[in-house]
């Protein structure tokens, strides 16, 4: 299992990956991809850059929880 989480101006490292939840916080976008490592899918966790760069993690930009599109 990978967990990974990349600038959001990047690229997942597969072609096509598909938004399955938008979070609020990373707390429940962490919880929800803990959920879906537990059961062997491939999670990418996208943050807008903004609320990164200022420590900020609830109300500020979206948190997406991505999977391959195939699954």
């Amino acid at each position: 299992m990978r967990f990974l989480r990349l600038h959001p101006r990047r690229q997942p490292p597969q072609k096509s990956w598909s938004v399955v939840a938008d979070c609020s916080s990373s707390f429940e976008a962490e919880v929800i991809a803990g959920l879906l490592r537990t059961a062997e899918i491939p999670v990418f966790i996208q943050q807008d850059g903004a609320a990164r760069a200022m420590g900020i993690t609830i109300g500020i930009g979206a948190i997406r929880v991505l999977v391959p599109t195939p699954l």
